[in-house]
């Protein structure tokens, strides 16, 4: 009797255990695979969940329950303005996405981060994987199997997943999207360093979160920022940054962060003045004269960073002005 319980007993541990690894496997295949936009900082996100009877409706809105970024210390981006920016999708199935931005730089042609189009695997996704929204500025209620499709992606050759050097990727539209839709907006010429000096002005926009490990923005949001010095942004990453390759800004409480990935960082120039009645002691105001500002050129993509807006870790952007990179980016929109 002993050695037949002993026998049973083993035989319920076997089946126990055969139990839990179908369930482990089960779980394991309903969970969206993990993408390069997902590491540390690195601006993507994995949005989106089934609902709960497991068919998506018509009108699919992303779910705001995973750790997304939009961006933060930003306000609302007015209807018509910005319209070239692009919210990127790439469906994973079973209802999630991997979320990035993109900037519309020809009626065909989006450009986004290389790490917006891979998985951690280093697997590219396939064109008929992405959905884009182009020319909206609210996508709460954006459904994405009505977004634009892509027919081919193109990666930098250089394009390295562990450093991030030359992270700049262009996705081939099935379509031109139309001039009444979104107008393309004009990025920064080969060995152009009109606008890389420490202080500049730039501002950058997306659907990412608000905050660190914060909600996805339904609205397009945006923050101004300064373009930070080589010398301040190495300090800051050491090795990480190239600066060849890449191009530091940040401003005290504003940054972009997850689901900003693959977004543009879009330099401006002073088109106007404002003034302001502010305080000049005690019973006494004074004029103040503030720039009004106007984007000109797009001359980074979102990359990486530490966090979103962490104290002496400025946003890391992809250098739009390296020749190579240039010249990538303009051979694919001219083939």
């Amino acid at each position: 009797m002993t050695g037949d319980g002993g026998i049973g007993r083993l035989r319920g541990v076997a089946q126990a255990l055969a139990i839990i690894l179908v369930i482990a496997f089960t779980v394991q295949a309903h969970v969206p695979t993990e993408t390069m936009a997902d590491r540390g900082r690195n601006r993507g996100h994995a949005a989106g969940a089934p609902p709960e009877s497991g068919v998506r409706p018509a009108r699919h809105r992303r779910d705001r329950q995973g750790a997304g970024v939009e961006i933060v210390g930003g306000k609302p981006t007015p209807p018509g303005a910005l319209s070239f920016v692009t919210l990127v999708l790439v469906d994973l199935g079973n209802g999630f996405y991997n979320q990035c931005g993109g900037s519309l730089i020809a009626p065909r042609y989006v450009l986004t981060a290389a790490h917006c189009v891979e998985d951690e695997a280093g697997e590219r996704w396939p064109a008929e994987a992405f959905r884009l929204a182009i020319g909206q500025t609210n996508v709460h209620w954006f459904d994405p199997d009505s977004g634009y499709r892509v027919s081919a992606v193109f990666q930098h050759p250089k394009w390295n997943a562990p450093s991030f050097a030359y992270d700049a990727a262009v996705l081939q539209l099935t379509e031109p999207v139309p001039p009444g839709v979104a107008q393309p907006f004009p990025f920064v010429d080969a060995g152009e360093a009109l606008y890389d000096s420490a202080g500049q002005p730039a501002v950058v926009a997306g659907w990412g979160n608000t905050s660190e490990n914060g909600r996805l923005s339904d609205r397009l949001l945006q923050a101004d920022l300064r373009i930070a010095s080589d010398a301040g942004c190495r300090q800051a990453y050491r090795a990480d940054v190239v600066s060849a390759v890449m191009i530091c800004a940040s401003f005290k409480g504003r940054d972009s962060c997850q689901g900003d990935s693959g977004g543009p960082l879009i330099a401006q120039e002073v088109s106007g003045f404002r003034t302001k009645r502010v305080k000049a002691g005690k019973h006494r105001k004074r004029t103040k004269s503030i720039p009004m500002y106007r984007p000109v050129e797009i001359m980074g993509i979102v990359s990486f960073g530490q966090g979103c807006a962490q104290k002496g870790y400025p946003g890391v952007y992809t250098r739009l002005s390296n020749p190579e990179i240039n010249a990538f980016i303009t051979s694919v929109v001219a083939s």
